[in-house]
């Protein structure tokens, strides 16, 4: 992709998300999903899975000691612990 191809702000601000989504995608997946919830970029198109993830997830599940260790807290968020439950912060 040439830099000097990109017409407008929007266009060039996708083109380094993308860069940033490439550099982190293999090495630091985690990074790129938080950038990916951040900042909505870059525009990338998933094939939908026929199971019941959706591609990105919103959040992630919390780890299953939580129910061992934290048995108490974690049953007032049970029911929104679910790949498509928004975090308190994501407002897009």
């Amino acid at each position: 992709m040439a830099w000097a191809s990109a017409g407008s702000t929007a266009e060039k601000w996708n083109r380094i998300a993308i860069q940033k989504w490439i550099n982190y995608n293999v090495q630091q997946p985690l990074e790129a999903w938080a950038e990916i919830r951040r900042t909505n970029l870059p525009a990338l198109s998933f094939v939908q899975d026929q199971g019941i993830q959706k591609l990105p997830p919103t959040r992630w599940l919390y780890p299953t000691n939580e129910l061992t260790y934290n048995a108490a807290n974690y049953q007032t968020v049970q029911a929104k612990d679910n790949l498509t439950t928004k975090i308190f912060w994501d407002l897009n």
